[in-house]
């Protein structure tokens, strides 16, 4: 209403021919009709300065502005939608039988094998006892048969078996007889034949030994000390190629940490002149200052970066040097090495000399005991021949004697099969008939609400017969989607959706889209997509409407006001963008501020009128609030959202105030930041210079930043203490919002209660603050 009364206002400086009592009808039709307050207010191109004192500049109009920024922009899309159960399911009955109890009542809830109904059925139950009682008798028939199995014609055949295992074993212990007698006069024979091979084994390694022992005297007394002199060579260079390598090792990490210390403090030059560019109050001599410091950084980092290359360089070279004497030891140890190879040949023909005269005597010694084994071998070989045919012909008679067993046993083992088989299926016929008598219990196959009962104790029902109608607690959302919205929402199945009931004022709950149909359905040609609550209602309810709130994927945009658009022809969409004046040292409104202070200078509070110029802009995603633009706008510029209509295609000299301003003083001037000349000194951007007043705009100063002291943190949201009055705001705090501390990012839980920040962000439609960026310190 304050707007209104300000347009009018304006309207009745440009309009004087009008009387109070129409511009009143005028306006009480535009707060009827549209339900805000509108702009009354005429278009101006005079360029006159405002006059100072209450009540702002004459002849101008007033408009409100929004700067443009970056936001997340995710339109919605409400739709109707019908309740159901994911699973409704009509409960029959299993058997034929008499209703004895029915146990629910429609509404009533019940859980997963819970009882519903009971029946009976005497011809099943009959059934069931027969089956059981064929049982019984077919497993004592069974038993029977199992302990009659070994009498009759078994016994003789287990009699002859017996016989024949018994003429075996008898055979057997006479093969044993004769091997023992045998074994002594063989054993003898193999043991002389094993000390023979022995003998002859010790003579070739006694010989060997001693021509070892001969080239080990003969080595050390020739090569010992020639070898010692290499080897301490070797030694010498090997450790000096060790010592060289440490060398260079140390070398590499002490210009590493050389390089690292001046690449951080030429980092650290480097981020104190972007923090200075980056600030508009820098002074130009601490400009140039921290400049040079950074160029001395850089410069040195060079100078480190040679030092380390030229310490590289010399310790590879004492590496290499060492490499090579390392190398030149080790040949000449190898040639010594080479030297004695020729004595251990000569060692090595005496050793075959007489190696070759023992092996002649030993190997006839050899010959002999093998060959006396021989005819021990030959003479034990008759004898286990002739016992050996004894046991062939007793496992003959024991083999025929198990074969005539094997025929009594199968004869018993088929009738046994026989009655097996019986007992089988008597077992499978009891557990039909158990199953059939089960199903005379009705039980709930899953948890629900029963919705139906239309069966009553005492009737008579058929097999499939309905008893009721159950209905499963998980709910889901029917929605029919339009071909544009199914190509809009195809990709986007997830948590992103509400769902409340179709009644007004019903609070609604969190939903996922789970499904759309890949197909249309035959009724209106749409898609169908389901939605699954992703917590249980008592609010919604089967077969209830419902409405639908689906949350698209958003971007990242510049985004201004949806109001802000005006098309100067039916294809061209555009805006008005204020040229903030410059500043003459009084607020055009010449009031106080809201914080009590008055505006003295600067760009906010105390400018002279903006110029509103027409500009095309392209459009991109637009919300119900918010519209992207794609070109024609930069971040910080500021659009009419409110007034617009009144305004010329050409330039409009305006007085402006940002859009739900409000906040702190600033103490210095900021070129950046828009100068307003807000009637009755509401300034809505917010007051730099020398202002002392609170009344200014974070809506305007915002995307620049205010300097805020925190008062109280709670979830998601800061309290803040704004310029010397301390006028508090709150400032909304999403997963979104960068927040940092000397220049590293930290998390919200760094935010304290009495901690200095710096707070960037933006203003909603609503009024409500949002920080993109919080600065602690």
């Amino acid at each position: 209403m304050v707007r209104l009364r300000k347009h009018v206002r304006n309207l009745i400086r440009r309009a004087p021919g009008l009387s109070r009592h129409k511009i009143a009808a005028l306006a009480a039709v535009a707060v009827l009709g549209v339900g805000t307050p509108l702009i009354l207010a005429a278009t101006s191109s005079s360029s006159g300065s405002p006059a100072a004192g209450n009540g702002g500049g004459k002849g101008l109009l007033s408009v409100e502005v929004t700067p443009v920024v970056d936001q997340v922009m995710a339109p919605t899309m409400q739709l109707s939608g019908v309740v159901a159960s994911a699973r409704t399911l009509d409960v029959v009955a299993g058997q034929t039988g008499l209703v004895t109890s029915v146990s629910v009542a429609p509404g009533q809830s019940v859980s997963a094998g819970q009882t519903l109904a009971q029946l009976s059925s005497p011809s099943l139950e009959s059934s069931l006892a027969q089956a059981e009682a064929k049982v019984a008798g077919d497993q004592a028939k069974l038993a029977e048969d199992q302990v009659g199995a070994g009498s009759g014609g078994l016994t003789q055949a287990q009699a002859t078996l017996n016989s024949a295992t018994s003429s075996l074993a008898a055979a057997k212990t006479a093969a044993a007889a004769i091997s023992a007698v045998n074994s002594p006069t063989q054993a003898a024979a193999e043991v002389a034949v094993a000390n023979a091979a022995s003998q002859l084994q010790a003579d070739t390694g006694s010989v060997a030994q001693a021509a070892n022992q001969a080239n080990l005297n003969l080595t050390s007394a020739k090569d010992a000390q020639a070898a010692q002199q290499a080897q301490a060579q070797v030694n010498t260079a090997q450790t000096t190629f060790a010592n060289a390598e440490q060398a260079l090792s140390d070398t590499n990490a002490a210009d590493e940490a050389a390089l690292a210390q001046a690449q951080a403090q030429a980092a650290q030059a480097a981020l104190t002149v972007s923090n200075d560019l980056a600030s508009p109050t820098t002074n130009p001599q601490t400009l140039t200052t921290d400049q040079q410091a950074l160029s001395s950084a850089q410069a040195n980092v060079g100078a480190v970066q040679a030092r380390n290359s030229q310490n590289e360089d010399q310790a590879q070279a004492q590496v290499n040097t060492a490499q090579t004497a390392l190398s030149n030891a080790q040949a000449g140890l190898a040639s010594i090495t080479s030297l004695n190879t020729a004595t251990y040949s000569e060692i090595q023909a005496a050793q075959a000399a007489s190696i070759a005269q023992l092996n002649a005597k030993d190997q006839a010694a050899l010959t002999s005991a093998q060959a006396a084994l021989a005819v021990t071998q030959a003479k034990d070989t008759q004898a286990l021949d002739q016992v050996g045919s004894q046991i062939s012909q007793a496992q003959t008679a024991l083999s025929n004697a198990q074969a005539g067993l094997g025929v009594g046993q199968s004869a018993a083992s088929d009738q046994l099969t026989v009655d097996q088989a019986t007992v089988s299926a008597d077992q499978a016929a009891v557990s039909s008939a158990q199953a059939q008598v089960g199903e005379l219990t009705v039980t709930a196959p899953f948890a629900g609400v029963v919705s139906q009962v239309p069966i009553t104790q005492g009737a008579l029902v058929q097999n499939a017969t309905p008893l009721l109608t159950l209905v499963g607690n998980h709910l889901q959302v029917y929605v029919t989607l339009s071909p544009a919205q199914q190509l809009e929402l195809q990709s986007q199945l997830g948590d992103h959706a509400s769902v409340a009931p179709a009644i007004p004022g019903a609070a609604a709950g969190p939903a996922t889209l789970t499904q759309i149909y890949p197909t249309t359905n035959t009724t209106n040609q749409g898609f169908t997509a389901v939605l699954t609550p992703n917590a249980p209602s008592n609010e919604l309810k089967v077969g209830q409407p419902a409405t639908v709130v689906l949350t698209e994927a958003g971007v990242t945009g510049l985004a201004v006001p949806s109001a802000a658009i005006v098309y100067p022809s039916p294809s061209q969409p555009a805006v008005y963008v204020v040229t903030p004046g410059q500043g003459n040292g009084k607020a055009a409104g010449g009031g106080k501020g809201a914080g009590g202070g008055k505006g003295a200078g600067g760009p906010a509070g105390g400018g002279k009128p903006g110029v509103a110029k027409l500009v095309n802009v392209t459009l991109g995603l637009q919300t119900s609030t918010l519209t992207e633009i794609r070109s024609g706008l930069q971040s910080g510029e500021l659009v009419v959202s409110l007034g617009q209509t009144y305004l010329a295609s050409g330039n409009n000299n305006v007085l402006w105030s940002v859009a739900g301003g409000s906040g702190a003083a600033s103490s210095s001037p900021s070129p950046a930041t828009p100068s307003t000349g807000a009637p009755n000194g509401a300034s809505a951007a917010p007051a730099t210079g020398n202002g002392a007043g609170a009344g200014g705009g974070a809506g305007g100063g915002l995307a620049k930043g205010v300097s805020a002291t925190i008062e109280k943190v709670n979830a998601h949201q800061v309290v803040v203490a704004l310029g010397p009055q301390k006028v508090t705001k709150t400032v909304d705090v999403s997963s979104a919002t960068k927040i940092t501390k000397a220049g590293a990012a930290v998390p919200a839980s760094a935010l304290k209660p009495g901690e200095h920040v710096v707070i960037k962000g933006s203003r909603g439609a609503s009024g409500a603050i949002t920080a993109t960026a919080i600065s602690i310190g």
